[in-house]
């Protein structure tokens, strides 16, 4: 999991969203569009390196949330020309590195000169624009920051159609789990009506390949990409079930697949569980409802389930928190310029909820799944369960380059409001933390929502 699904997922949000990461699985709902803004042009003219990459150069410098060195962007730029190059099939590539200086306006007549040699002598052994797209994508690279990538024109032309709903991809209504990269993809949730459960899809099957293709050594999100695809065309999944294992054909009709943001429901004992799924703008209402529900139901306890929750707008989740939390700060951006926003709960949304409350994460728990569940830990209300979270917590905005590319860049940092920790790249260590392994998900265990509940009953005793 972590930095290339939380970069796919991060263009799907809002300009005022924390990206993460993603990091939801299977087929998840899709936030809205943000707005491309215009590029930035750099202040040297007339580079052979072409518009683009000028134009990102400038925007790295400019608007990137922290000071970036010109030499370190130019540095790694030239090293993804020499990768590009080698890709290409070409040997050992003459690539020069001037002696970069960190003088913006310098380093870039350098890098300038370097790159049209390079064009000059290899360009003709590769396709319009590669080897500037293989620059512009290192640049965004070496900042290592999931928050910040490059899209080439069909990647961002793709996610405008899908905007514009001129596109639309069927999914199977299932959630994929990987805990380690060398673990098997394991179906982890299986919707309810959905593709997936009408033909027999359970969880804890083991995904061995999709359509004929072995998967064994895909990434979570690379996996569902082949297993997404056109509404009402068919995908067939092998998997491994049971001990011993039976290895299985499954062929499923692609749908649209829409789980719910939020769900509810009451375990014995008066425990009530809310799973949220992420924080799109529309889940304050669902939440409303969901925690009605509850609370008619009398429940003693309650468990919050954050795991893969990948965040969404900033606003969504000021709001949801202020359901829980009476008054306080929840958290605050800062942008390059120092400039501050707070939110903080809104003295009018809190429900009164005076119950025990665990909060589940994960691994997948990314940006405003991470800052909610902090906000509730730091506030007093509720102690973590499960593995540290993704650490990935931030805005983002995307500007569009002029040949049609996009290039994302964070442009806010987040802090938690009460003990100002910063998140992004550390992530929250959960107060217990409890694997969930393999072997756990193939036998259908939960051991983290296992000491949510012990942890629960042990608050009641007291």
């Amino acid at each position: 999991m972590g930095r290339h699904l939380l970069r796919s997922l991060v263009l799907l949000l809002t300009t005022l969203a924390l990206f993460v990461g993603s990091c939801s699985r299977g087929a998840a709902p899709t936030p809205p569009a943000p707005t491309p803004t215009p590029a930035v042009r750099a202040t040297a003219s007339g580079a052979p390196a072409g518009e683009a990459l000028e134009a990102a150069y400038a925007l790295l410098l400019t608007t990137y949330i922290e000071p970036v060195s010109s030499a370190k962007l130019l540095t790694a730029a030239l090293d993804g020309v020499s990768a590009e190059l080698v890709r290409a099939g070409v040997i050992s590539p003459t690539v020069e590195r001037p002696p970069f200086t960190d003088d913006p306006k310098r380093d870039w007549e350098l890098f300038r000169a370097a790159f049209a040699n390079v064009s000059a002598r290899y360009g003709s052994k590769l396709p319009s624009g590669a080897l500037t797209h293989a620059a512009v994508r290192k640049m965004a690279d070496s900042v290592d920051d999931c928050h910040t990538s490059f899209f080439d024109p069909a990647q961002y032309a793709e996610q405008m159609r899908w905007f514009r709903g001129e596109v639309r991809f069927g999914g199977i209504g299932a959630a994929l789990r990987k805990p380690k990269r060398e673990d098997p993809l394991v179906i982890w949730r299986v919707f309810d009506d959905g593709p997936a459960a009408k033909a027999g899809l359970r969880a804890g099957d083991i995904v061995v390949s999709v359509d004929g293709q072995d998967v064994s050594d895909l990434t979570v999100d690379a996996a569902v990409q082949l297993i997404r695809g056109r509404e009402g065309a068919p995908v067939t999944l092998t998997v491994r079930r049971g001990i011993p294992p039976q290895t299985i054909n499954l062929t499923i009709t692609r749908a649209t697949i829409d789980p719910p943001a939020v769900e509810a429901r009451v375990y014995q004992g008066g425990i009530g569980f809310l799973l949220i799924n992420s924080f799109p703008v529309t889940v304050v209402a669902s939440i409303d409802r969901a925690l009605g529900q509850l609370q008619q139901a009398g429940i003693r306890a309650l468990v919050i389930d954050l795991r893969n929750n990948g965040g969404g707008s900033l606003d969504a989740q000021n709001q949801a928190l202020s359901r829980f939390i009476k008054q306080g700060l929840l958290f605050y951006l800062f942008d390059r310029s120092g400039q501050r926003t707070n939110f903080s709960a809104d003295g009018q949304s809190y429900r009164g909820l005076r119950v025990p409350i665990t909060v589940m994460v994960n691994e997948g728990t990314g940006s405003g799944g991470e800052l909610f569940a902090a906000a509730l830990q730091e506030h007093g209300l509720a102690v973590t369960v499960g593995a540290r979270t993704a650490g990935c917590v931030g805005t983002g905005r995307v500007f569009n380059l002029p040949d049609g590319s996009g290039l994302q860049l964070t442009v806010g940092r987040v802090l938690t409001g009460q003990r100002n920790r910063i998140l992004n790249r550390i992530g929250l260590t959960p107060d217990y933390e409890v694997a969930l392994t393999v072997d756990d998900l193939v036998a259908g265990r939960d051991p983290q929502l296992e000491r949510a509940f012990q942890l629960l009953a042990q608050y009641a005793e007291r």
